[in-house]
């Protein structure tokens, strides 16, 4: 059995007036949204990461705080399957505050398949195809005062 990388992702909840700062993306005709964040280079720690990611994709300069929610993506079992089946990446969500923004229409180093970036609503959260889509309900937890750490499993 030959040993595959696991992958390790960092991604920002960035909130602001009841509302999460999300990409907006467009893959075979179908709009789906993600957190900003992405893979941790060798070298460079968890905050490092979420604040490089967060300023290439998002354009927004932030400050990392807690961890909110780990999850394990096994793509093999998930509704991805077939174009991720040897994907394993383990993404660590930090709630984050701005520091500064800049013009978020504008980003530094856009994600594949990235065509904005927009302030949802969180009580709108619902209505949008978002991933992880487990977050839909968990943020709304959150913001009612609800726990902080949460180790979601293997979810999508």
């Amino acid at each position: 059995m030959q040993s595959k990388p696991v992958r390790l992702s960092i991604k920002g909840i960035i909130l602001k007036d009841q509302a999460i700062l999300c990409l907006k993306h467009e893959k075979q005709g179908s709009i789906y949204y993600t957190l900003p964040g992405g893979g941790q280079e060798w070298g460079e720690t968890i905050t490092e990461t979420v604040k490089r990611e967060c300023l290439e994709e998002a354009n927004v300069e932030v400050e990392p705080h807690e961890v909110l929610f780990i999850r394990d993506y096994i793509g093999k079992n998930h509704e991805f399957a077939e174009q991720d089946p040897e994907v394993h990446q383990v993404e660590i969500m930090m709630r984050c505050s701005v520091l500064e923004e800049r013009d978020a229409s504008v980003a530094v180093q856009p994600d594949d398949h990235q065509i904005g970036i927009e302030w949802i609503p969180i009580n709108k959260l619902k209505a949008v195809d978002f991933y992880p889509k487990v977050l839909k309900e968990k943020m709304e937890d959150f913001l009612k005062g609800g726990g902080v750490w949460a180790y979601l499993g293997d979810v999508n």
